[in-house]
């Protein structure tokens, strides 16, 4: 699984109609549930809210079994507070061995992110953050694609994070990159998904199609 947050300023319900706008640059015709709200997320205001429910038509699919489908997706989601001091702090940092304090090495320091990140970070108060499956065909689409165009619009910082295997530890690693929100950033985004989807063979291919919210 895949964890893409995006640090803002603020979110506002404002944002949602620019999101819907945005997608139609990219061949979609998509709804967000009218339960969702970035303002009231939360379990009495909000029946989602640990998940963005999409509604979606595409007009050019890179599967022909989904052409003219009214699709649904239900994606992980989440929005909390975000303080950068608070997220150092919670770092677990590596202890520095008896020889490595006797010739006086200098410690190793695990950073939050690059510090031409942290010093744009620090003016941020909100982190949102989708979550891939790699089960299920259009979380790749809507996670990566959504993400970019809101850090794009609230010119916000945009990070993923995966687990990749390390030959040398053999072991899995999670690996972070950093980028800033912008139209360039979402749209390299979406060659990539298309590639993604071209990809996947019709008998791996999973969708749901839509029937409510």
């Amino acid at each position: 699984m895949s964890e893409i947050n995006v640090y803002t300023n603020s979110l506002s319900d404002d944002l949602i109609p620019q999101l819907i706008k945005r997608f139609k640059d990219y061949e979609m015709e998509v709804e967000i549930s009218p339960y969702f709200s970035f303002v009231n997320v939360d379990e009495d205001n909000c029946p989602y809210y640990d998940s963005l429910v999409f509604k979606f038509v595409m007009k050019n699919p890179a599967h022909q079994l989904v052409k003219d489908k009214i699709l649904r997706l239900k994606l992980g989601f989440s929005i909390n507070d975000f303080d950068l001091e608070d997220a150092k702090s919670d770092i677990e940092q590596p202890e520095q061995s008896f020889i490595d304090k006797l010739l006086r090495r200098k410690k190793e320091i695990i950073e939050f992110a690059p510090p031409k990140f942290e010093s744009q970070l620090k003016r941020f108060k909100k982190v949102s953050s989708f979550y891939v499956s790699s089960g299920i065909t259009y979380d790749y689409r809507f996670a990566y694609l959504i993400s970019t165009i809101l850090a794009e619009l609230t010119y916000g910082i945009y990070s993923i994070t995966d687990e990749e295997y390390s030959i040398t530890d053999k072991d899995l690693k999670s690996v972070t990159t950093w980028e800033k929100g912008s139209s360039e950033l979402t749209d390299k985004t979406y060659k990539q998904i298309i590639a993604h989807e071209k990809g996947i063979p019709d008998d791996d291919f999973d969708f749901q199609e839509f029937k409510g919210w």
